[in-house]
């Protein structure tokens, strides 16, 4: 059974700019250990021609999962909109021994003209040396659009991965 703080901490306020702002943060509790500590935060411009919201978040539980997190979108009035989101995940797989670390984020954006872009990469690594990169970024511009895309498997010295794992827990 999941438990959610409804006891969370919230403010909001307007700027000297007459832009309107708020935020909200808490903590919800769950089976195994598991929580997440969150803030989500927004606002609006002064004129109410463009607003945004943020969210950030820590997730953690019994196993050792790791989650740090965030997401951001927005608009305006010109009719631009966007939104992104990236995390970074540690995790340790307990029958094999190994450690894991997996770093990703999504970007996307479109504007007034209809005029789009997206982007995604990922980072994956784990303690025996095995990693794996990946990249895909596409855009659209009336009728035209393109597709680009990349991705690689390396085996790094375990040194490597073992400094960069140590770090990270």
């Amino acid at each position: 059974e999941w438990g959610i703080d409804l006891r969370s901490d919230s403010a909001k306020g307007i700027s000297e700019d007459g832009s309107t702002w708020w935020r909200k943060s808490g903590e919800d509790l769950g089976d195994d250990g598991y929580r997440c500590r969150w803030t989500v935060m927004g606002g609006k411009s002064g004129d109410n021609r463009a607003e945004w919201t943020e969210t950030w978040w820590e997730k953690v539980d019994h196993s050792g999962y790791k989650e740090l997190g965030a997401e951001k979108s927005g608009c305006n009035g010109l009719g631009d909109t966007w939104w992104e989101t990236w995390k970074e995940v540690f995790w340790h797989d307990d029958v094999n021994d190994i450690s894991f670390i997996e770093k990703s984020a999504d970007k996307w954006a479109r504007d007034g003209t209809a005029r789009e872009w997206n982007e995604r990469w990922s980072d994956k690594y784990n303690s025996t040396g095995w990693t794996e990169k990946g990249a895909i970024k596409t855009g659209r511009n009336g009728t035209q659009s393109w597709y680009i895309t990349a991705t690689g498997f390396h085996s790094v010295p375990v040194a490597a991965t073992r400094a960069l794992m140590a770090n990270r827990t």
